[in-house]
Order: structure tokens, then sequence, then C-alpha cells
């Protein structure tokens, strides 16, 4: 088989509005072959076809670039049983970085030293559910902010029994659902309740643990001290 077999020669090519502005060669692989069928270009282009040309690009990169944010807010909306199938009005996919931001710094400046258990408990779910519905990915949101929260909540001296949330997944996703529902078209129908229930009962299982593991630790000290 010779190459004039697979090699096509056009002077047209696309039609971008300008006679001879755009001459194309293309070599294209037989069918024969079906083994990743290449393409080739060799494109000489005047002044007037490489501007027509450029336009033409970016308006394509524009589009790629709506059709990506609009693949991702699909992504992120999810039918929630609990909500009759509607979802959970997510933040704008734009919005992500600022308003992630904005709770993040509203959790730093919160006085957590100075609050009880049960006020750290209404802080924590607040922060929690806000934060979880800024939805930063697409898949595994629910365990990143779980786990994040955590870790933050312990750094500030309140230990939190996180298998509790392991343990029972989806009644923890269902409380963040319910706890969540604030729409900008059926309004506000947020129940909490759920929600404060599982981290309340956390946050006493951890301070139990906390104070379990201090007793232990008081009494290796005694012992160690005696000897």
């Amino acid at each position: 088989m010779t190459a004039l077999d697979y090699t096509v020669e056009t002077d047209s090519g696309f039609d971008i509005g300008k006679a001879g502005a755009y001459r194309a060669v293309y070599f294209v692989e037989p069918p024969a072959l079906r083994m990743g069928a290449a393409m080739h270009f060799q494109v000489q282009m005047t002044p007037a076809g490489r501007l027509r040309w450029s336009v033409l690009i970016l308006q394509h990169f524009v589009i790629c670039i709506i059709i990506f944010f609009r693949i991702f807010m699909n992504g992120r909306e999810k039918s929630e049983p609990a909500l009759g199938g509607i979802s959970i009005e997510y933040s704008d996919c734009l919005d992500i970085i600022k308003d992630a931001a904005y709770v993040l710094d509203r959790m730093n400046r919160y006085t957590w030293e100075k609050a009880s258990l049960d006020e750290a408990a209404e802080i924590f779910l607040k922060y929690l559910a806000e934060l979880w519905k800024v939805h930063p990915y697409r898949e595994d949101s629910t365990r990143m902010v779980i786990t994040f929260c955590s870790q933050f909540i312990e750094s500030k001296g309140f230990y939190v029994d996180s298998d509790l949330f392991k343990d029972h997944a989806q009644y923890m996703r269902t409380a963040l659902v319910a706890a969540s529902a604030l729409f900008s078209d059926l309004g506000d129908k947020r129940k909490q309740e759920y929600l404060e229930k599982i981290v309340l009962d956390a946050l006493e299982s951890g301070q139990e643990m906390k104070q379990r593991v201090s007793d232990i630790m008081k009494r290796v000290s005694y012992v160690v001290g005696r000897k």
C-alpha cells in the first residue's frame, strides 16, 4: 500500500469566512490499519486568517470552561430522600474558596476556651453544617469536612468521639442535610435537632474518654513516682 492510498490534500480546510485564509494538508491513517488513527496538520495562514483562527480558538476555550463548570455543578447536586428528592443548595462552584474561608475565619475567631460543653456543641454543629454546605469536592466532601472539624475542635480542647460519626455515617449525612435545608425559593426548612443530638453525644463521649485517659495517666504517674 502506497502513501497515496491514505493521503488527502485539500485547499479548502475549515470555512472561516475568508477565501484563501486557511490551507491545510491532512495526513490520515487508512481505516484498514485501525491502530489509533493519526492526523497531522500542516497549516499556512495569512495574518487575517491567524486573527480569525485565534478568535475561534478563544470562543471554543470559553465554551469548554462553561461546560466544565456546568458539569461540575451538576455533579454536586444530589437527590436527597430526606428532602423528597430535591438537592441541597451548595455553594456556587465559583464561590467555594470565598465561602470556605468565611466559615473558617469565624471558627478561628470564636473563643472556644470560654465555652461550656453545650455551647461548644451548638457552635460546632453550626460551623460543621456551614462548611459541609460549601461542598468543596464532588465526592467525599462529607467525610473530609467531618474529619477536619473533629480535628479542629480537638485542637481547641474538646475531645470528640469521631467513631460515632463513622459508625453512623448515613444518619450523620442525613442530619447534615436536615441542618442545611435553607433554600432561595422554599425558605428555611432546617431541622438541627438531629445533628445536635449526635454532635452532643460525640462530645460527651469524647470528654469521658479524655477523663479516663487523664485518670490513667495520673495513676501511672503516681506509681512511677513511688518507685
